[in-house]
């Protein structure tokens, strides 16, 4: 994460989710890791579980500028 901490870029995520519709939370694709798509509603679940793999996926989207 460029130069925002992790908590920095969690709370940032946070925000973003928190303003999107239900629908797009669990229909769009946001993220592409290994093959697999995952959308909004997965990202959430594996941030809110502090995962490792919730910090690689937190650690893609900002360097992809989408939080």
């Amino acid at each position: 994460m460029a130069n925002d901490s992790f908590e920095e870029v969690k709370i940032k995520f946070k925000k973003i989710f928190a303003n999107l519709p239900d629908k797009v939370r669990s229909e769009d694709i946001i993220l592409i890791i290994n093959k697999k798509p995952y959308t909004w509603n997965a990202v959430f679940f594996e941030v809110e579980n502090n995962s490792e793999f919730g910090k690689k996926m937190l650690k893609k989207l900002d360097e992809l500028g989408l939080i």
